[in-house]
């Protein structure tokens, strides 16, 4: 895991915070959030891998920051989570897409009001939304009823026959 933080100037302002906030498309707002998600689980998309950097500063995110920002804003957490479950299409984002629903668990909640209403305990709730989690498709659902979502289908944009 990577640790990521916001930049935050002498005055208090966050320009990367402003920046993201002030993107009007959910869906692009979405793609940031998972994206640095992926950094945070490691996968540099190659950039930095072989460096072995461990920290990263002046970038990104306060987790409580993301919860509220999730929290408050209902749009953007689904856009969230969509892109998070686009991203498990790859094998090296998969940890990212479990760790985006377990912040999205955590904002609607938290893991042990989410695991009671899922009918799951925490502990297993916990290792399930691990960046090596196995979720079943039962459970998956269930997570995200909890949430106040549903899994949905849609085709690719290339129908293969």
């Amino acid at each position: 895991m990577i640790e990521l933080f916001r930049y935050q100037s002498d005055d208090g302002r966050e320009p990367f915070t402003e920046w993201l906030e002030s993107l009007r498309d959910k869906v692009a707002q979405a793609r940031v959030r998972i994206r640095l998600r992926q950094v945070e689980a490691g996968n540099l998309g190659g950039l930095a891998a072989e460096t072995g950097m461990k920290k990263l500063t002046g970038v990104v995110s306060h987790h409580e920051r993301e919860l509220a920002e999730l929290r408050a804003d209902h749009e953007l957490a689904v856009e969230y989570l969509k892109a998070a479950m686009e991203s498990l299409d790859d094998p090296a984002n998969r940890s990212a897409g479990l760790l985006a629903l377990r912040t999205v668990a955590e904002a609607y909640g938290g893991l042990g009001a989410v695991a009671a209403e899922a009918g799951i305990s925490r502990e297993s709730l916990y290792r399930t939304l691990s960046a090596k989690g196995n979720p079943t498709l039962k459970t998956l659902l269930a997570v995200l009823k909890a949430v106040g979502m549903r899994l949905s289908v849609e085709p690719e944009s290339e129908v293969r026959v």
